[in-house]
């Protein structure tokens, strides 16, 4: 996987098109580490290293085994139920949802993200739609969908607040959403990015404060994506403002309390006893889950 130099230099204040967005995606797909594949060839050990790896970065919080997020979205009332997988990246979520007996249809700006999805389908058998195009501007009527997932996509868009106001046209009354997004007040987003690289290591005398975190956040050996943001619970709470109701939950692994202050020198590893580092994952945590009610 290749990006261009040109691509990489881009000035600090220019947010990239949404045609940039959609390049990056499709030649960078989220694969969780695995080596990428050719959407018409992909085979289960390709998705199932992608799932695995998955786990292993998500569990327990997220998971305790199959389906994938079934500690957090609520399968067993989707049974019939009209689901949007929106982001689907690779299709793993789009999976649980059909093979927990949800009518999916899963939407990506990506077109090989839509077309690893098609492939992982296919391959487990399962019925599901998988559409590529906008999450700004969905193709969907209003009141189409009883749940809708937005896993990891919401801080890569151009506008998020469109996007949002677009999740909540295309629920329906009642209907629910669950969304993950990084937190800003996380110890890998105030330690890690901002002070460790962009203090110490001197990266804010060359770049702003969201290049440092674009360049970090996703595929930093290409030089990170387009577009990547954390936020606070208040800032969550104004851009679900739509919702009648919003709960956020912060998470991470315990391990990573142990990073301190770095993964090269984790000396809090030592210091920190395992239930504090428990804790800590509940207060300042790396991923915050975003539970709403239209």
């Amino acid at each position: 996987m290749t990006v261009s130099a040109e691509r990489l230099r881009r000035p600090k204040t220019i947010e990239p098109s949404l045609s940039e967005v959609r390049s990056w995606w499709d030649e960078n797909p989220y694969e969780y580490d695995s080596d990428t594949a050719d959407p018409a060839t992909a085979n289960w050990i390709y998705f199932r290293n992608i799932d695995r790896r998955f786990m292993k970065r998500h569990s327990p919080w997220a998971q305790t085994g199959f389906p994938m997020l079934g500690s957090l979205v609520p399968y067993p009332e989707l049974v019939d139920k009209q689901v949007l997988d929106v982001g689907c990246g690779t299709g793993w979520g789009a999976e649980q949802f059909a093979g927990t007996g949800a009518r999916v249809t899963a939407f990506d700006l990506a077109p090989r993200h839509a077309q690893l999805t098609r492939r992982r389908l296919e391959l487990a058998n399962q019925d599901g739609l998988a559409l590529e195009g906008d999450a700004l501007r969905m193709p969907f009527a209003d009141d189409s969908f009883d749940y809708a997932l937005a896993w990891g996509t919401i801080m890569h868009w151009p506008d998020p607040q469109t996007g949002v106001h677009e999740l909540h046209r295309v629920l329906r009354p009642g209907g629910r959403a669950g969304a993950m997004l990084y937190h800003r007040n996380s110890v890998h987003w105030k330690w890690q990015l901002m002070f460790l690289h962009g203090v110490l290591l001197g990266w804010f005398l060359r770049m702003s404060p969201a290049e440092v975190a674009r360049r970090l956040t996703n595929a930093p050996e290409v030089g990170g994506s387009p577009v990547a943001r954390a936020y606070s619970r208040a800032e969550i709470r104004d851009m679900f403002s739509e919702f009648s109701e919003v709960r956020i939950r912060v998470f991470d692994l315990s391990e990573t309390m142990g990073f301190l202050p770095s993964k090269r020198l984790p000396i809090s590893q030592y210091l920190i006893p395992g239930r504090l580092k428990d804790w800590l994952t509940r207060k300042v945590g790396w991923y915050l889950w975003v539970d709403v009610v239209k």
